[in-house]
C-alpha cells in the first residue's frame, strides 16, 4: 500500500444539529451486538481481529471497499480452493485484479459470528504474518449491521439494524446527521471497484453531499484511505486547480479501482464543511482517481470524529471524537 506524507489539520469546529428519534413504540430498542477494541498502524487504519474459519487474525474496516477481501495465504491454510467469479472484476489497493472467491464457513468479528461468508482473495499485505494480517471487511459486511467508530476510545460497536432512527447516538444529545442516497443500483463503477451488472447484492455507497471551498461536492467516508482526496477533473472544473496551481505539490504514486498506477499529488484546502461539521486547512491528494465520489474523506479527517454508520436508514451520525465523555481530571 502506498505511504504518502501526512500533513497538518489545523482546526476542527461543530455546529451540531439534533438528532431525530421515532417513538418508542414504534421501533425496537438499540441493541449491541459487540464492543470490539481496535489498533491501528501508521496509516490510521483500524484493524479489528477475527476468526476465519478457526484462524485468529485481524482484518482492516474499509467502509469504501465494495466487498471483503481475504489473502491468498489465509485460503490456502484453511484448504479453501479459489473459484472464478463472472460477476465482479475488483482491484485492490496494490493494483491487483481479483476474480476469485472463496466461501468461509464461518466469520467472526471479535466474537459476533457472521456464520458463511464469501471473500474476494487477494495478495494484498503477502509479506504479513497471516495472524496480523487477514484482508479488508467491506460493505458486503457492514451494510448488513449498524457500525459505530468510537475513535477516542478506540472501539469499534456493531448494532442491530432494527431500532429508532437516530438511536445510535447515545452517547451525546445531539449529532449532524448526514442523509445519502440508496439508488446504489444506478452506479455501476464504486470507488477502488469497478461492478458488473448485479441484481443481487446491490450495495449503497455512503456518500453524503458537503461543501469544499464553498462549492458542493459528493463526498465519501472511507476509514480504508489515510489521506482525503480529490479527482483531477473535478479539482479543475470546480476549482480551476492544476498542476502549475502555486501551492500545489507532486506526493508520490497510488494505485487506482482499475489498476493502473498514478502519480498524485498535495494541496491544502482552505475549508471543508459536511453539514455542521467545519474542517480548516484540510490537505488533500489530488489524482486521476475515476471514482464515484468527488472527494474521499481519509483517516487523517475521520479520526477526529464519532461516527454512527445506519446503512438501512441511508444515514449518518457525526459528532466530536470525545462528545459525550467526562473531562479529564
Amino acid at each position: 500500500m502506498t505511504r504518502l506524507l501526512a500533513a497538518t489539520l489545523i482546526g476542527l469546529c461543530f455546529n451540531a444539529l439534533p438528532v431525530t428519534a421515532a417513538m418508542a413504540q414504534e421501533c425496537k430498542p438499540l441493541l449491541r451486538y459487540a464492543q470490539i477494541p481496535f489498533q491501528q498502524d501508521q496509516t490510521r487504519h483500524v484493524f479489528l481481529p477475527v476468526t476465519i474459519g478457526g484462524l485468529q487474525s485481524r482484518m482492516m474496516l474499509d467502509t469504501g471497499a465494495f466487498w471483503s477481501l481475504l489473502r491468498k495465504g489465509v485460503a490456502a491454510q484453511l484448504g479453501l480452493a479459489p473459484k472464478q467469479n463472472y460477476n465482479l472484476i475488483l482491484f485492490d489497493s496494490g493494483g491487483n485484479r481479483i476474480d476469485e472467491t472463496v466461501m468461509v464457513p464461518e466469520f467472526r468479528i471479535g466474537r459476533l459470528n457472521f456464520g458463511k461468508v464469501e471473500f474476494f482473495v487477494s495478495n494484498l499485505w503477502a509479506a504479513a504474518q497471516l495472524n496480523e494480517r487477514a484482508g479488508v471487511i467491506g460493505q458486503n459486511l457492514l451494510t448488513q449491521v449498524h457500525l459505530e467508530i468510537d475513535n477516542a476510545g478506540k472501539t469499534v460497536s456493531i448494532f442491530n439494524q432494527d431500532h429508532c432512527p437516530g438511536d445510535g447516538v447515545y452517547w451525546a444529545d445531539e449529532a449532524v446527521v448526514l442523509r445519502y442516497d440508496r439508488e446504489g443500483s444506478r452506479r455501476t463503477q464504486a470507488g477502488s471497484r469497478i461492478r458488473q451488472d448485479i441484481d443481487k447484492n446491490q450495495i449503497d455507497e455512503p456518500i453524503v453531499t458537503a461543501e469544499l471551498a464553498g462549492q458542493p461536492v459528493r463526498l465519501l467516508l472511507d476509514t480504508g484511505a489515510t489521506f482525503t482526496s480529490i479527482d483531477w477533473d473535478h479539482a479543475r472544473s470546480a476549482f480551476g486547480i492544476t498542476r502549475d496551481t502555486p501551492g500545489v505539490e507532486p506526493a508520490s504514486e497510488a494505485n487506482i479501482g482499475s489498476g493502473a498506477r498514478v502519480k498524485t499529488y498535495r494541496y491544502v484546502f482552505p475549508e471543508l464543511k459536511i453539514s455542521g461539521i467545519r474542517f480548516e486547512n484540510v490537505p488533500v491528494l489530488l489524482g486521476d482517481f475515476n471514482r464515484s465520489a468527488h472527494v474521499v474523506l481519509g483517516m487523517n479527517e475521520m479520526s477526529k470524529l464519532r461516527i454512527f454508520f445506519a446503512f438501512k436508514e441511508g444515514a449518518i451520525y457525526v459528532t466530536a471524537a470525545d462528545a459525550g465523555r467526562a473531562p479529564a481530571n
